[in-house]
């Protein structure tokens, strides 16, 4: 089983909890990380900055 998690619409001011988030998720083994792509915020550069603060 793959377990993965998904933050959801990334609006103003959420940055540190998603990011906490990730990085727990990253630390407990999980696989795969989601973000929803809304006007104003895409998912490829909100996944790119989480995947580049953590570690897999």
């Amino acid at each position: 089983m793959r377990l993965g998690i998904n933050l959801g619409y990334w609006g103003a001011g959420m940055d540190g909890d998603n990011l906490a988030v990730a990085q727990e998720a990253d630390r407990l083994g999980y696989d795969v990380c989601w973000a929803a792509e809304a006007y104003g915020s895409d998912a490829p550069t909100v996944l790119t900055w989480v995947a580049a603060q953590t570690e897999s």
